[in-house]
């Protein structure tokens, strides 16, 4: 490793055996100490988890990102669809009825990892792993809107470079988290967020977006705009997202929990509007000339872990998201392993023809059928959690405000039991060690490309 991983895991290291004799998994330690001991352990506990300035490495091959056509292939659209706070069916408890019969039913012909994941439960470090092939920005400063705040091409560039049309439609307002710049960052030559879209007719679903179907109409008038030029239209919903307020439908008794009912039903909502597009594709003539890409930005709490909402919510039902490739021209597959966000690029444009070329390493594309993991994903606070997902066995290391926890997920998809006292130590330790080396390479990268910049 670097030195700015050895320093880290050194540091990290002596964090450690100061956590270890602290309280039980299930218990905070940080809430255990002392005020005078807190004030000593938290700059350890910074200092553990990021590096200093001075150990960053230049990254290199950022600038070496580009596509190569593979000869004899045909031009074809690309649609991806970011679904808010859309957690993976299997982590929700037992309904009623299927949540999301579309998705359940789409999966069956589709390209479908064992599990999916995100990278960052936060939408807008999510539509950058999604859109970019890269670990987002690990900050709280939605640095991604920054000018030239990513340090790589992102898939609407590099698509853009090949003579493709691309959008980016949303269902949310404009200003939320500065998306105008963020969407301008991940390179796409046109933006409509719903302050631009007609209103009549449609209902709002939260305190900040309107139904998801109202990107239907635009979308459609984008699409007949390309004049036949090959695209990448890229939506995301904002229907799931709290607080739950989908106005004007009937909501479905799933759960008896009103909270998390109102919830599925906007879940429910966003699985139909997947169906609805891809009917639209079928309308147009345009299905079997496109790829689909379906995937969740993040997935959402309601209590199982004592955590709620998406942001620092590190279990499956915080990280696990819908996650498939749907292409009319090939069959579908379950791939027996795991994958995260960053997957997305170089699989989408695998399937589109293209050759990734760059010196800095991407995932390798679903297609490949090459290992994607062990998979880290990280909260959104800093220096607060990250899991490493290793097959079927998943650690989350919590920065030694609590003890690692270790869940067997075959055998305990809710998470219910924490293996940590009798797991491997040897394995614990290296996964740890991965997720710190993820931590600070991430960082490296971006304070490099800053620098720089």
């Amino acid at each position: 490793p670097s030195r700015t991983v050895r320093r880290l895991l050194t540091a990290a290291a002596a964090v450690l055996l100061v956590a270890s004799a602290w309280s039980a998994p299930t218990v905070s330690a940080a809430f255990a100490l002392a005020p005078p001991v807190q004030l000593v352990v938290s700059p350890i506990r910074e200092a553990g988890a990021y590096p200093e300035e001075s150990t960053v490495v230049p990254a290199d091959g950022v600038d070496s990102t580009r596509l190569v056509k593979r000869p004899g292939t045909a031009e074809r659209n690309l649609v991806v669809m970011v679904l808010e706070s859309h957690r993976a069916t299997s982590t929700l408890p037992e309904t009623s009825e299927p949540v999301t019969p579309v998705l359940d039913a789409l999966a069956a012909s589709s390209l479908t990892p064992s599990r999916g994941y995100t990278v960052l439960p936060h939408t807008s470090k999510a539509i950058t792993a999604v859109h970019c092939g890269v670990t987002p920005p690990t900050d709280h400063d939605n640095s991604e809107a920054d000018p030239a705040g990513l340090p790589m091409p992102c898939l609407a560039e590099l698509l853009g470079e090949n003579g493709y049309k691309t959008g980016f439609f949303q269902s949310a307002t404009e200003h939320f988290e500065r998306r105008r710049s963020t969407v301008e960052n991940l390179g796409f030559d046109f933006f409509r967020p719903v302050d631009a879209m007609p209103k009549a007719g449609f209902n709002k679903s939260n305190y900040f977006g309107y139904e998801d179907d109202i990107m239907l109409g635009p979308e459609r008038d984008w699409i007949e705009s390309t004049g036949g030029e090959p695209f990448l239209l890229s939506m995301l919903t904002v229907t799931g997202h709290h607080d739950y307020a989908l106005e004007g439908y009937e909501p479905i008794s799933f759960v008896e929990d009103p909270l998390l009912n109102d919830y599925l039903n906007s879940i429910h909502y966003q699985d139909a509007f997947v169906g609805r597009v891809i009917d639209m594709f079928k309308e147009l003539g345009l299905y079997e000339e496109t790829v689909f890409v379906v995937v969740g930005d993040h997935g959402e709490g309601f209590g199982e872990h004592r955590i709620f909402q998406h942001d620092n919510t590190i279990y499956e039902e915080g990280i696990r998201i819908p996650y498939l490739v749907h292409d009319p021209l090939r069959a579908g597959e379950q791939l027996d392993q795991p994958a995260n966000q960053l997957a997305v690029l170089p699989t989408a444009v695998d399937a589109l023809g293209f050759d990734l070329l760059s010196e800095h390493a991407y995932q390798p594309s679903l297609y490949s059928g090459l290992p994607q993991g062990p998979l880290v994903a990280t909260c959104l606070a800093r220096g607060k959690c990250t899991a490493v997902v290793d097959g079927d066995m998943k650690l989350i290391h919590h920065f030694g405000d609590r003890r690692d926890e270790v869940f067997d997920l075959a055998q305990d998809p809710y998470e219910l039991t924490d293996l940590a006292a009798s797991a491997d130590p040897v394995w614990m330790a290296s996964r740890r060690d991965q997720a710190l080396a993820w931590y600070v390479e991430a960082e490296a990268l971006y304070e490099a490309h800053r620098a720089g910049s």
